[in-house]
């Protein structure tokens, strides 16, 4: 954090679950860095679509050149910020990314019930108003600092010994040949 700001990595739907070479609408982007600019002026913003505004255009190489280094990106930032409408393979698998790397994951998405945003997040806004809400408020700034401060940050990505032996034992894993 310091001198640099706070490093944001603003992860959302693109393609989503569209099969045409198509995607939805970003119009969500700047409504929300808007939101930030206004709220949490101390923060620097990466976002993918402006730097890749014609990435679905990609080749095979490119695109997946431009996706690993984003994963990149998010390992160098200090929260992740994922707009989610609806289930998106590419955000999910980001903010998946961000919680294993110890990053502060905030979700602004109506799936509360999704495993990856329920499991993953360390907060949820169910829309675009309630983010704002919480912004002005200065709840999310507070809790990111907290969470900053905290000496005990803790990863759900780590399973004790015994989980890890149930796991192990676990019927449907082992050897059918036995």
């Amino acid at each position: 954090m310091g001198a640099r700001g706070t490093m944001i990595f603003f992860a959302g739907i693109i393609q989503g679950s569209k099969t045409e070479k198509n995607v939805h609408s970003q119009d969500y982007r700047k409504k929300i860095t808007d939101i930030l600019d206004e709220y949490w002026k101390e923060t620097r913003v990466y976002c993918p679509v402006t730097n890749h505004p014609e990435s679905v255009e990609y080749t095979h190489e490119e695109a997946t050149r431009i996706f690993n280094y984003h994963l990149e990106v998010i390992k160098t930032s200090d929260i992740i910020i994922a707009y989610v409408p609806e289930a998106s393979m590419g955000t999910a698998i980001e903010i998946f990314h961000a919680s294993s790397h110890g990053k502060y994951v905030v979700t602004i998405s109506p799936l509360k019930h999704n495993w990856v945003v329920r499991i993953f997040s360390n907060a949820n806004y169910d829309s675009i108003e309630s983010f704002e809400e919480a912004l002005q408020e200065r709840k999310l700034q507070n809790a990111f600092t907290g969470f900053q401060n905290s000496k005990a940050r803790k990863t759900t990505m780590t399973m004790s010994s015994e989980e890890l032996r149930i796991f192990r034992e676990n019927e449907y894993f082992k050897n059918k040949e036995e």
